[in-house]
């Protein structure tokens, strides 16, 4: 996993989108950092995990019919 410091107006989709090269697994990024529950902005004085193995993950919805 990498972490990196967030910039104002930055959002999940948009880190979907530059290190995965999709918006849609916005996700991923939100459930590994515990953030929901609405929120979309996040906090620029905190760093964000992205996760860099996520095939496991996407496979498990695939077996499990997430």
């Amino acid at each position: 996993d990498i972490f990196i410091k967030v910039n104002v107006g930055d959002r999940f989709d948009m880190l979907a989108q530059r290190y995965y090269g999709d918006s849609n697994l916005w996700w991923i990024i939100a459930k590994a950092n515990e953030i929901g529950k609405g929120k979309l902005g996040l906090d620029p004085t905190k760093k964000i995990r992205i996760p860099t193995e996520i095939d496991d993950i996407l496979d498990s919805l695939l077996t499990t019919g997430g």
